[in-house]
């Protein structure tokens, strides 16, 4: 006759090879799934990156690292203007105003003077010339007293902005996983609470 303690065990043994199993299965699962629905997951968008480094004019006494986080907020604010943004339009063709809005960004890298300017597009080629046209319609209303250097000019992007089709794989594994994992806790309590193991009887003898 199995006693308490030896149910109890299988019980363990029994509930820890379904937790591995629903885990596994969920695991190859869910990366199955996230490679079909990949094409439709994955941002196939392309990132342009510039970045402007503003020199302190010579008669204001300053050096590198003393340009203001307002300045530099500012000269963003003016590349992404309506003003800026409208000719570059004019550069451009089947594009407008407003998806250029959406389409461009500017903000300063913290604790530098370097501005970091981006745009958006559905190739490396539209990504980089949508930046070039916006930074030579902003050339002439930035940096009005201060010197400006193009440590980095508008890149050509290599590969798509967001996730990669490797990590959508992983990120559907691991979600997989643990729903598999949740179900196999799930399972197991309600079995052990429908076979819970039944008090061995007492030996009369």
């Amino acid at each position: 006759m199995k006693t308490r303690s030896h149910l109890g065990q299988e019980h363990y043994d029994r509930g820890l090879g379904s937790f591995f199993w629903m885990s596994l299965i969920g695991a190859l699962a869910g990366s199955i799934a996230a490679l079909s629905l990949t094409p439709l997951i994955q941002e196939t968008t392309y990132t342009s990156e510039a970045r402007l480094l503003f020199l302190p004019a010579a008669d204001t006494g300053l050096s590198l690292g003393d340009t203001s986080t307002q300045y530099l907020n500012n000269q963003a604010a003016i590349v992404t203007s309506e003003t800026v943004l409208s000719s570059a339009v004019n550069a451009l063709q089947g594009v407008t105003e407003r998806d250029l809005s959406e389409r461009v960004s500017a903000s300063p890298i913290p604790l530098t003077d370097i501005l970091r300017v981006r745009a958006r597009g559905e190739s490396p080629e539209i990504a980089k010339s949508i930046l070039e046209a916006v930074l030579s319609s902003a050339s002439p209303n930035i940096g009005s007293d201060q010197g400006i250097i193009s440590i980095e000019p508008p890149s050509l992007p290599a590969s798509p902005s967001g996730l990669s089709q490797l990590q959508i794989i992983l990120l559907g594994g691991l979600g997989g996983a643990a729903i598999g994992a949740v179900s196999a806790l799930v399972r197991g309590r309600i079995h052990s609470r429908t076979k819970s193991p039944s008090r061995p009887e007492p030996d009369d003898t």
